[in-house]
């Protein structure tokens, strides 16, 4: 018989959808020294879901502070934060219709998921389907998840392919985003601003902060 998940009461009596119950107690079960390590793919084959309805949990319950995630990529961690109800305003004036709906609003959604293996509105899975024809990829992980810093790097991806220099698949772009990352900082505005002065420089490469006023400046250099 195989093992199931131990779902704690002070989770379970959350006033959150079922699913997102279910995966607040398995990040609890997995944590090692109150961090989980599991990666998008890994929780999705745990809990038979899409890694992109994942990542779109992740996300809704880390801004309502009942996770804690740090780092990004494969260095990522996940840790149970304050457990609390999600914010009233995402679905309280909606409560009524939806309950009235309930039943063909799940029978949408299943024939939907059935159909796409993009059926959850996440950012990430919007800008990887615009860059550069259609096909379904490998997640990427972004060091900044807003819809700035996502809509600024897929013109940075595409203006890079209009050079006749794209990336060589997504290892490369992982790499890029990585050390964009890391020359920025981690400020998200450092890391658009560069974005936006090479593509106005007509530069193939990237020179965050204080690399825009130095060596960067007027040079034509890849990664």
């Amino acid at each position: 018989m195989k093992n199931g998940i131990w779902i704690p009461d002070e989770i379970w009596q959350l006033d959150w959808p079922p699913m997102h119950r279910v995966f607040l107690a398995k990040v609890a079960a997995l944590s090692k020294g109150r961090k989980c390590n599991a990666g998008d793919d890994k929780l999705a084959e745990y809990l038979a879901c899409k890694p992109q309805y994942i990542r779109k949990m992740m996300k809704e319950l880390r801004e309502a502070g009942c996770l804690v995630v740090e780092g990004y990529g494969y260095s990522r961690s996940l840790a149970i934060g304050r457990l609390q109800g999600r914010p009233r305003s995402n679905h309280s004036s909606k409560q009524p219709q939806e309950q009235k709906l309930q039943p063909q609003a799940q029978l949408k959604a299943t024939t939907v998921a059935t159909k796409s293996n993009h059926s959850c509105g996440d950012y990430r899975v919007t800008i990887e389907k615009t860059i550069e024809g259609t096909k379904e990829r490998k997640a990427l992980f972004y060091p900044f998840e807003s819809e700035r810093f996502l809509n600024a790097w897929n013109e940075w991806v595409k203006y890079r392919t209009k050079r006749r220099l794209p990336f060589q698949g997504i290892d490369d772009e992982q790499l890029a985003l990585h050390k964009l990352y890391q020359d920025s900082h981690g400020d998200e505005t450092t890391s658009v601003d560069a974005i936006a002065t090479a593509i106005a420089s007509g530069w193939t490469g990237l020179f965050p902060s204080n690399r825009n006023k130095g060596e960067g400046s007027g040079r034509n250099l890849d990664w």
